[in-house]
């Protein structure tokens, strides 16, 4: 009875490899896709933050080009709103920036953004954030979603 028992469970049959590695194929499928979609979450969220940034620097060379200058408190401004998507070690700096006087007509006015662009500290990223965080904590790379020394820039031509 033994030796039959054995006998079973030891006897090869056709077809069984075939399955093994068809589950293991579709495992390696489904890792594939999560990968594949997260990536894609990933750059529409980025290229969402991004816009936004362009968004309000717009907005903000607008109101110069409007005004001939920009203030210290609309700068400040700025850099709170720029914050939220994620920019760190914020400067502002261009012609007619951080001012109360104005640029005259017809001159150039712009801005100047330089800072750390962390994906992390963005408000439109919390689809990701976490697993952003743990891919930072699993490689050991704080630098992982960060874009270091980010330098943008805005100008237009002053209406005042």
């Amino acid at each position: 009875m033994r030796k039959n028992i054995k006998d079973f469970l030891l006897k090869k049959r056709s077809g069984d490899a075939g399955y093994v590695s068809l589950a293991v194929s579709f495992v390696i499928l489904v890792v594939f896709v999560v990968v594949l979609l997260f990536t894609y979450m990933y750059g529409i969220l980025a290229m969402n933050t991004s816009d936004n940034i362009d968004l309000v620097m717009t907005t903000y060379c607008k109101r110069m080009e409007s005004q001939g200058c920009l203030t210290t408190s609309e700068v400040d401004e700025m850099k709170e709103q720029l914050a939220q998507y994620g920019l760190v070690n914020i400067s502002v700096t261009g012609q007619g920036v951080g001012t109360t006087n104005k640029i005259a007509y017809g001159e150039k006015v712009s801005i100047v953004v330089k800072g750390d662009l962390d994906y992390i500290n963005s408000a439109k990223m919390n689809g990701v954030k976490d697993t952003l965080k743990y891919i930072r904590e699993f490689l050991g790379d704080n630098n992982f979603g960060v874009f270091r020394n980010r330098v943008m820039t805005k100008s237009g031509t002053s209406k005042c």
